[in-house]
């Protein structure tokens, strides 16, 4: 195991051949010792301690893990020219119960992950645009939606402690990305938080969906912020997805009894 300094860092990714970080800002106690922010051992990446990395290039690993104690271990892609190919497993926080956490922030280019994607319960990871694949995803942590595109070709995980966040941005929803997967399964407890609703009107919605199959739901699990007044909204799904029903509110029927009467109060009047 080799402990990576700030130069050191630079050089050691640029003998790849494939490209190199675009820029790294490291935390205090960085260093070759306790604190560094990589650590390489048969090509695992390891973004620790307050460390901070945006990839700006094309970069092939072996694999990758972000985690922090009391710091934040962040990659960044948010360039359409950045691209990273890990070929084993990505791993976002140590493990679902430990406190160490990682951020993985996409908002632009690709990265693929040829093992499989875990984010443990302190992982996030933030896809604003560009594009997320994996071969199998297990979310214990949290996922926030905002635009892009995800595909993973097999099962797709949410544990009981995963927050699946989608924020539409207060627009029509036409360009809201979707979770798509080989199979979903929810764990009873999982939860869909949906944002930014105001701009949608009736209609359907498509949040996820699957080639094979659906194991579970998210039926009283789910939270919606900002329909406007007169809409109600119901997570739905049918043989292929998972989707936001949004239709007009039916009044309770003691307002419905109360416009009545005011109604009739009203036809009253116009007739003496």
């Amino acid at each position: 195991m080799v402990l990576m300094g700030t130069s050191q860092a630079a050089t050691w990714f640029q003998a790849y051949g494939s490209g190199n970080w675009d820029s790294i800002t490291w935390g205090s106690g960085n260093g070759a010792g306790s604190g560094a922010g990589f650590v390489e051992n048969d090509g695992l990446v390891f973004i620790d301690v307050n460390s901070t990395v945006t990839l700006g290039h094309t970069q092939t690993i072996g694999s990758l893990s972000l985690q922090r104690s009391n710091g934040n271990g962040q990659l960044n892609l948010a360039s359409a020219s950045a691209n990273l190919t890990v070929t084993g497993n990505a791993t976002l926080g140590l493990n679902p119960s430990d406190t160490l956490s990682g951020t993985l922030d996409v908002s632009d280019g690709a990265i693929s992950v040829g093992g499989v994607t875990t984010i443990n319960t302190n992982g996030v990871f933030n896809l604003s645009g560009g594009s997320y694949s994996s071969a199998g995803t297990t979310v214990h942590g949290v996922v926030n939606l905002s635009g892009g595109s995800i595909m993973d070709s097999a099962t797709s995980l949410f544990s009981a402690s995963s927050n699946l966040a989608f924020d539409f941005g207060g627009l029509d929803g036409s360009s809201m990305v979707t979770w798509d997967a080989a199979d979903i399964s929810v764990v009873d407890g999982a939860m869909l938080s949906l944002n930014g609703l105001g701009g949608l009107g009736v209609g359907s919605y498509d949040l996820m969906s699957f080639s094979n199959s659906l194991v579970g739901d998210y039926d009283g699990n789910y939270t919606l912020d900002g329909l406007s007044n007169g809409l109600a909204g119901s997570i739905a799904y049918d043989s292929d997805s998972v989707y936001l029903n949004v239709v007009a509110a039916v009044p309770e029927p003691t307002s419905a009894a109360l416009l009545s009467i005011g109604t009739l109060g009203f036809l009253m009047k116009r007739r003496r």
